[in-house]
């Protein structure tokens, strides 16, 4: 009997170990930097997703554009009558109507922006509040995909949502 509680003890001892072990090695793939990617990469990501507000703001399309792949996509997700719609708006018509905005004149604000790196993929969610012309247009949220070019980070995707009611916009990123 003490030989078979012996043997008993040992394979759950074999059973468990690895499953320590297994969750210690995932414990160390899951800390920050494994879901959040490295203070470097945190900050260059925010880097390029703030020089598209920046040149939404000055008017300038080009600088924009720069931002994006090539084959970049921005897509809305809005239920204006109940009913889901995705739209997609080229990044080239999106680009030429900044670069047709008076500066200051279109201005997306940001905060509580949240940021994960694995490699080459980052993606970031963030609310947003739109101005136009110094007032409320409308918000929603972004969702942000980017990719690590040999340039840099660049927009691979964004996708919104957007309401023009019930926007709670904190006093801290509202335009002065």
């Amino acid at each position: 009997m003490k030989r078979l509680l012996s043997s008993a003890a040992v394979a759950v001892s074999l059973l468990v170990l690895p499953a320590e072990a297994q969750h210690a090695d995932h414990a160390t793939h899951t800390g920050h930097e494994a879901m959040h990617g490295s203070d470097a990469d945190q900050v260059a990501v925010r880097a390029t997703i703030d020089a598209l507000f920046d040149a939404m703001r000055a008017g300038d399309g080009e600088a924009l554009r720069s931002l994006f792949m090539d084959n970049a996509r921005l897509m809305s997700a809005v239920k204006p009558d109940g009913q889901l719609q995705v739209r997609q708006t080229p990044v080239d018509q999106f680009a030429g109507g900044v670069a047709g905005a008076s500066p200051g004149s279109l201005d997306e604000r940001i905060w509580d922006v949240m940021i994960h790196v694995d490699g080459p993929l980052a993606t970031a969610w963030t609310p947003y509040a739109f101005y136009h012309n110094g007032q409320l247009s409308h918000c929603g949220v972004n969702a942000f995909q980017l990719v690590s070019a040999e340039d840099g980070w660049r927009i691979l995707q964004i996708t919104d949502t957007r309401q023009r009611d019930g926007c709670e916009v904190p006093e801290a990123v509202r335009p002065n």
